[in-house]
């Protein structure tokens, strides 16, 4: 895409709820070495639009600090629901936590299957472009990202809060499996149940289930 049409395309995004930009500079001489653009619209869904990391700064964290970043924006905007990009197999991650917490896949549409089909390097025709999950009153967005742009997520995690001990278990031994448990489940001072994962597919949890009131 031309500048002016991305310029353009960013600013009707803007017009249409919020727009931010992230910007990655070095210490030195304060030069961009990467930048996040992020929306939040006016129903309340956030995305991550684009990000770009220079190459030399790639697998470096600097990816992964202006994802922190936007996530806190996300947090502060009070969004109902956010898109989340992995690098491959998300497929295979929305049929696991579909399994896991007990949601349903509303809409799962790969690049082949897209009108940009012809556009697309026939390597990646079976990824996915769009992917939508529901849990509760609350949906999950996500689609593969191009390998050249994805970093390890790091320095947060997904936080969901569960209403019984028992729940909060089973969620826990399952997404816990072919994963890496950081905190094993366990009562606290402020919960009857509290633990730390990295899940198969990288992503860092927290599972929380408050003490009786």
């Amino acid at each position: 895409m031309r500048w002016p049409d991305r310029r353009a395309d960013l600013l009707e995004k803007a017009a249409a709820g919020s727009l931010r930009i992230a910007l990655a500079e070095t210490a030195v001489k304060r030069q961009c070495v990467g930048y996040c653009v992020a929306v939040v619209n006016n129903r309340g869904h956030a995305e991550i639009e684009s990000m770009y990391i220079e190459e030399a700064y790639r697998r470096r964290g600097v990816g992964s600090a202006l994802v922190k970043r936007m996530l806190i924006w996300f947090g502060r905007k009070k969004v109902k629901s956010a898109s989340v990009n992995v690098a491959v197999g998300n497929e295979s991650a929305f049929k696991f936590y579909e399994q896991c917490l007990g949601g349903k896949i509303e809409a799962m549409i790969t690049n082949g299957n897209s009108p940009m089909a012809d556009q697309v390097p026939a390597e990646r025709r079976d990824k996915i472009l769009h992917a939508s999950f529901v849990v509760g009153d609350q949906v999950l967005m996500g689609s593969d990202c191009p390998p050249e742009h994805y970093e390890k997520p790091q320095g947060f995690s997904v936080s969901l809060s569960i209403g019984a001990p028992a729940e909060a278990e089973r969620i826990f031994n399952t997404l816990a499996e072919k994963g890496a448990v950081r905190m094993p489940l366990q009562e606290t001072f402020w919960a009857a149940r509290f633990g730390m994962l990295v899940d198969q597919f990288g992503i860092p949890w927290m599972i929380n289930c408050e003490k009786a009131a």
